[in-house]
């Protein structure tokens, strides 16, 4: 640290770079991520929800951490702690970006978006996206597809085992931002798809091609093969 400060008095003009480095070095021994081999944990604690969460932050809270706390692992296990301002990593990147457009400012700005993101406190992260494309650009569009991440609607089924046919069919689906889906179902002319196997299986290939027989991989088939000839009304 001493020698880092040094540099600085020798030349002025590489402030930000030092700073940089004191915030990475923060950064990597107090951050959020120090605490990746228990993120299980954290997950079940959110979707259990506590009666008292109302009434009392919970100290294993990402979303409730103020930017003067940290929730990091340490030797006597995980702790909830506030940094001192020479320790307070978040404040020394905003040293950087308040010190004016640079190299080392932009990567303060990536560096200030990941670790929002990490802390769950999405909408903080993407005020410094939105900040990094208007004063750097984003020439590549990398940065406005990780802010359409945050605030744009997006949609995903999980996974879902087969189920019992007769009794209605349950799908999961997971989504961020969205007011309302639309859902279409459409029958599979399973006979059809069984003739041609057994049709292709004599032919005796010398090479058996998989997806020719690979009838438990359909929905795959007629989403990203086309294969409209499967899809019934």
């Amino acid at each position: 640290r001493w020698m880092l400060d040094q540099c600085v008095k020798q030349n002025h003009e590489r402030q930000a770079e030092v700073i940089l480095q004191v915030a990475d070095f923060n950064r990597s021994q107090f951050g959020v991520q120090t605490l990746q081999n228990f993120m299980p944990y954290f997950f079940s604690q959110r979707n259990e929800p506590d009666p008292q969460d109302e009434e009392q932050v919970n100290p294993y809270s990402l979303e409730s951490l103020k930017e003067t706390e940290t929730l990091t692992r340490l030797a006597t296990g995980i702790q909830r702690i506030n940094l001192p301002d020479d320790l307070n990593y978040i404040r020394l990147y905003q040293q950087v970006v308040e010190l004016g457009k640079s190299n080392w400012g932009e990567n303060a700005l990536g560096q200030l978006v990941s670790i929002f993101e990490n802390r769950r406190q999405y909408p903080t992260a993407a005020k410094y996206l939105r900040q990094s494309i208007a004063e750097y650009g984003d020439p590549h569009q990398n940065k406005q597809q990780q802010l359409n991440q945050i605030v744009g609607n997006w949609g995903q089924f999980d996974p879902n085992p087969s189920q019992v046919a007769g009794q209605g069919a349950e799908v999961d689906y997971r989504f961020r931002n969205g007011q309302h889906v639309e859902f279409e179902a459409y029958q599979i002319h399973v006979e059809k798809l069984l003739t041609d196997v057994k049709n292709y299986l004599k032919t005796h290939p010398e090479k058996l091609e998989w997806d020719q027989v690979n009838i438990s991989n359909i929905g795959y088939r007629l989403v990203h093969e086309q294969q409209k000839k499967y899809q019934g009304p």
